[in-house]
């Protein structure tokens, strides 16, 4: 068992508490609902989210939860709307990628001020569909220096199939 499996069954175990003390509370159920995310339980973390925004006390608007929720269960199109086509935000830029809407995805992810390794990551899918060669390699290169598991995935997905021969992309994975 790994800490941070251990500090989510402790947060857990703590969001228990405060919600027995505070039935019905927006932003108790809120976290419940972000822990059962983390914790892998999506029917879970669905029913906490839906709670939340009807709770009696400190109601949250969950519109953008829900919407990445239903990133994860294909519905592209709800996931959009829920999530209001916020600027500068990986999930947005998500669904647009996933709804082809691949200039917009582009100008989304563009924007985003702090770009993170699952940011350049996305950068890189996106040059890859756009066929953009320097741009899944730069991004490639910028996601593995972050965080350098993205070797493997790069090496395993099939969004990069087509430049998997390249020398600069075996560089990039090994």
């Amino acid at each position: 068992r790994n800490g941070s499996q251990d500090d989510l069954e402790e947060a857990l175990n703590y969001l228990q508490k405060a919600a027995a003390l505070s039935p019905d509370n927006g932003v108790i159920l809120n976290n419940m609902a972000i822990a059962d995310y983390l914790s892998g339980d999506l029917a879970a973390a669905q029913s906490h989210f839906e709670a939340s925004a009807k709770a009696s006390v400190q109601p949250v608007d969950q519109n953008y939860n829900t919407g990445a929720l239903s990133i994860l269960n294909g519905d592209y199109s709800k996931a959009a709307r829920l999530m209001g086509g916020q600027s500068c935000d990986y999930n947005t830029a998500l669904v647009q990628l996933l709804q082809k809407d691949y200039n917009a995805a582009k100008a989304t992810l563009d924007c985003i001020d702090e770009v993170d390794a699952k940011t350049a990551y996305l950068k890189a899918v996106l040059a890859a569909r756009m066929r953009v060669e320097e741009g899944v390699y730069s991004n490639l290169a910028t996601a593995i220096g972050l965080d350098s598991s993205y070797k493997k995935t790069a090496r395993r997905d099939a969004e990069f199939k087509r430049y998997r021969h390249s020398d600069r992309f075996k560089q990039l994975v090994k």
